[in-house]
This record gives C-alpha cells, structure tokens and sequence, in this order.
C-alpha cells in the first residue's frame, strides 16, 4: 500500500459529534455526548466505537450509550483484573522470599548456583544493582546508613521495590527445583511449575494494559501464555491462549488458595451489571459460571 502524508485536522468536540452522527451513530443527548467527549477523548473511545461499526459506518440503531456502556464494562474489568494481579504479584514475592531466604539465606542471590546459568546469575544482580540506585524508601536507606556489607540489602528487603516484571525475570532464571516449590506453594491442587514464569511475564503486560488504561475486552494478546499439561479444566474449558479469558482462568487459579479471594465472585458480578455483553469475545463460552 502506497503511503501518503498525513493530513487530517484536529475536530472539536462539536465536529466529532456531526462526524459520529454522519456515520450513523444515534445520538439521543447531545450535551452528555459533549460532556463525555470533553473528558474522554475520541481517539481512546474510537477503540470501542470498533465493535458497533463496519468500514467506519456504525451498525443499525447503534447509540452513543451503547459506545460507553461498552467502555464502561471495560474499565470495570480493567479495574477487577488489575487489584488482583497486584495481590498475585505481592503473594508471589512473598513466596520467592520465604523460600529462597528460608533455604538459602538473605543474600541467596550471590550464590551463582542458585541459578540456571551465568547468564541468569549476572541479569539478576543487573537487576537488583539499578534497583538500588533508583529506589529511595525509608527501609532501604536504612540498610546502608546502619550496615556497611553485603553491597545490597537482604532479599526480603530489596524485593519490595521490584516491578513484576523483574520479579518474573528473577523467577525465570532460577533452578527449576526451587521454581517448582514456589509455584506449589501458589497452587498446592495445581501443577504449574513449567509454565509458572511465563503466566507471571504475560501478567506483568496485562497489569501495564490496566494501568495505561488501554482496551482489555476483546484484546488478543500478543505475548500469549502457555498451556499447562496437567490442568485438565484448561482443556475442558477449551481455553484459549491469547485472549482475556485465558487472563481469567490463569488469575482464578492464582487466586484459590490467596484469603483475600474474591475474583469470581468479582467476575459474575459484572457479567450480571452488564447482562447485555457479549463475553464471547473475549473468550469465555456463552453460558459462562465459575472457571475453576
């Protein structure tokens, strides 16, 4: 395809209204439409505009509320799916600390068989260097106003400031024996040791989609996750790899044995407030119930 220079103006809010309606899209309050497009921009709404429309002309009797709704349902489940991760990611580092420190002392990660490789042992302390310089909490100012070595703190210490995605990166360079205590310790009824690093690297980018506030809904991912061998409701669920029900059922199992475990309840919920929804675009059979 032959490229040719952009040249589209910018529209206000009043000329995005005439645009939306010349398409066909029903308008029924005009001052709600520029209230909504005066906060919201069209740019971030036209993801959602997608679904009602073919070749840029809106379906018949699609509505401006039907466009929010859907945003809507999306940001509530942006918002379910994000606090969850964000408890799996604090249970997963308090699993790596109880056991890495509980059998390898508070400063395991110098020990270079703890690790896979060389290349694992240098990329973890690769991490853990730049995180002490970019860190200032109380706790780790502390270490080094009162302790003059090891050169970084305890791991229990240190982890409290890495991003999930390092702690992913972290977990995938460790020897497969330790990886397989810490995932049973997450999932004692389910065997995820071979594909826990990759579940938690795919997380990591869904928690970066829910805190950019991008569309979730009917997204499919581009870093898929990997299909555990030995959880047969993977199979009989028929979920897929790429989609948010996947992001679900890899949560809901996360979250099984966690005490703050609410997410299905969460789930159903929404699926109630937004009865007219179509799940099956994000993956999930019709007759949707529980997941595990």
């Amino acid at each position: 395809m032959e490229k040719v220079k952009f040249n589209k103006p910018a529209l206000t809010v009043e000329k995005q209204i005439e645009l939306l309606k010349s398409r066909g899209l029903i308008i029924n309050n005009i001052e709600f439409a520029k209230s909504i497009l005066s906060n919201i921009a069209y740019y971030r709404l036209s993801a959602y505009m997608k679904y009602f429309q073919i070749n840029d002309v809106f379906k018949t009797n699609t509505t401006f509320e039907d466009v929010i709704n859907l945003y809507n349902f999306d940001k509530d489940l942006k918002s379910i799916i994000f606090e969850n991760i964000r408890i799996i990611e604090i249970s997963l580092r308090t699993k790596i600390c109880l056991h890495m420190c509980s059998n390898y002392g508070s400063h395991w990660f110098y020990d270079i068989n703890n690790y896979k490789s060389q290349k694992d042992y240098e990329k973890t302390l690769e991490i853990l260097e730049n995180e002490r310089g970019l860190k200032k909490d109380t706790f780790i100012k502390y270490y080094y106003e009162k302790y003059s070595e090891p050169d970084l703190p305890p791991f229990w210490m240190i982890s409290e400031v890495l991003s999930m995605g390092d702690l992913s990166k972290i977990l995938n360079g460790l020897n497969f024996k330790d990886v397989k205590q810490i995932a049973n310790s997450l999932t004692p009824d389910y065997f995820t040791s071979p594909v826990l690093t990759n579940w938690i690297h795919v997380l990591a980018t869904i928690r970066n989609i829910c805190a950019h506030h991008s569309r979730l809904w009917n997204r499919q991912l581009k870093i898929k996750f990997a299909i555990p061998q030995r959880i047969p409701q993977w199979l009989e669920n028929r979920v897929g790899n790429d989609n948010v029900y996947a992001v679900c059922f890899v949560i809901a199992l996360l979250m099984k044995h966690h005490p703050y475990n609410n997410f299905e309840q969460q789930l159903k919920q929404l699926f109630i407030k937004y009865k007219n929804m179509d799940i099956t675009k994000m993956g999930f059979l019709k007759s949707y119930n529980y997941i595990l």
